[in-house]
């Protein structure tokens, strides 16, 4: 392989790994793997937030509103702290074959 026929760092990285690992793809003949491929795609921010939030639950204390709550569900938040996403997707493997 030689680094002067590729435009990027990780164009020359994929075609290395096929090459040092001898793996041949398959090629994708029939749409409706395609389209589930197609519809796979993700990318974007892995944050989701609003300015302002209001909730009305048992477990806030002397806040807690019980008339307002008979009349509509009780409201929580919840918050997650995924960390290193990227690096857990680049741990796992990829398929190659037998779609």
């Amino acid at each position: 392989l030689d680094p002067i026929h590729y435009y990027t760092t990780p164009g020359f990285a994929w075609n290395a790994m096929l090459r040092k690992t001898g793996i041949e793809l398959e090629l994708i003949t029939d749409i409706d793997i395609y389209l589930m491929f197609e519809q796979e795609i993700r990318g974007g921010s892995s944050q989701c937030s609003i300015r302002y939030s209001k909730i009305n639950n048992k477990y806030i204390g002397e806040k807690y509103k019980k008339e307002q709550t008979e009349k509509t569900t009780p409201t929580y938040l919840l918050n997650l702290d995924a960390n290193n996403l990227y690096g857990w997707g680049m741990c796992e493997y990829l398929p190659y074959k037998g779609f």
